[in-house]
């Protein structure tokens, strides 16, 4: 029994005896423990990327024999299956349509004929780029859900049918506030009996110091049931104020 516990029980290993551990290694088996995924992306690529050549050197090197020995390995793979055959005459994919759009601008702009390539073939690859976006935009549209897990899979996504988009809540814009600020302090310092609804709401830079006033005022107050202030850029320090605010507030009540 002390013999197999003495078996299972872990050993400190420390770096010496891991370099020992390597040192004994054959080259074959180093060889083997240096392979990763190529696809792993958590690894370097310095490592997954690394090419090992084991075949052994042919001499120096000979251009034509190179790409004579090329062209022979190239004729002897088979071409692959058309899809469509080719026909004399009938062009097979998609036939490029320009835009009349842009004709029309070209027009417009009086852009001369001596343009230089490089332009000539932005424009070109601006055109291919619009005409690909149009191209993607209208597949999704006409896309089934299928299609749509084939799209998931070419972009290496994962399309889950669970995931439904929550509407929109579109509410509508509240109108502005033309609350005064200075007569809400006033008549809550006065404990006027009108005041009983404070709304502030959206009604931005108003100063510390008339927070600190309208609350202070609300401590002695007996007629103002309720205060909205929504979105008004209300600091914690005004937070405060309003928490002894509502303390002074809820003790005074329960006394009464």
């Amino acid at each position: 029994m002390d013999e197999m516990i003495e078996q299972v029980n872990p050993t400190h290993v420390t770096l010496d005896d891991l370099e020992e551990l390597i040192n004994s290694l054959s080259p074959e088996e180093v060889e083997e423990l240096a392979e990763c995924d190529p696809d792993d992306s958590s690894m370097p690529p310095s490592m997954r990327c690394v090419y090992r050549c084991n075949k052994q050197a042919t001499g120096e090197m000979d251009r034509d024999h190179l790409i004579n020995g090329l062209k022979d390995i190239a004729l002897s793979i088979p071409d692959k299956e058309e899809k469509v055959k080719f026909e004399l005459g009938i062009k097979r994919g998609k036939v490029f349509v320009p835009n009349p759009e842009d004709a029309v601008k070209k027009e417009d702009s009086g852009e001369s004929s001596d343009e230089d390539e490089d332009e000539i073939r932005t424009r070109m690859q601006d055109q291919e780029k619009a005409a690909a976006a149009r191209e993607f935009i209208e597949a999704l549209d006409r896309a089934d859900e299928n299609d749509i897990h084939d799209f998931a899979e070419i972009l290496g996504l994962t399309f889950q049918d669970h995931c439904v988009m929550t509407p929109l809540k579109v509410f509508p814009t509240e109108p502005p506030n033309n609350t005064n600020v200075d007569e809400v302090i006033k008549k809550a310092s006065e404990n006027d009996a009108e005041l009983m609804d404070i709304n502030l709401n959206n009604i931005k830079y108003i100063t510390p110091a008339k927070w600190e006033a309208l609350f202070n005022a609300l401590k002695e107050n007996s007629t103002v049931e309720s205060v909205s202030a929504a979105n008004c850029d209300i600091t914690d320090s005004i937070i405060q104020l309003l928490c002894s605010c509502l303390e002074v507030s809820f003790f005074s009540a329960a006394t009464v």
